[in-house]
């Protein structure tokens, strides 16, 4: 097998706006649902790819946030215990 080796894979020229997600979990899985409109989709991850991608995410933000400022959330950020995201628009 060859080291390092690029695979190319077709990305859909749709871009979907993100009205919602939930994220649920057992012992084995992450489950991360979105909501696009009025169509829903299921992704499975490992705990290994939820926390990777968790890790994405907090670097894209933190970078966004150097180039433009800090993204201000309507009512606050949530909280450390996150009991009550839900009230931010998307549910735990």
């Amino acid at each position: 097998m060859e080291k390092n080796k690029v695979t190319s894979i077709p990305l859909s020229p749709i871009t979907k706006g993100l009205s919602g997600a939930a994220v649920l979990f057992d012992e084995m899985n992450f489950y991360l649902q979105t909501i696009t409109g009025n169509s829903a989709e299921q992704f499975l991850l490992s705990p290994i790819h939820a926390k990777r991608l968790r890790n994405l995410i907090i670097k894209q933000v933190k970078s966004y946030e150097t180039s433009y400022g800090e993204i201000i959330m309507k009512g606050s950020n949530p909280p450390d215990d996150h009991t009550s995201l839900k009230s931010f628009g998307f549910s735990s």
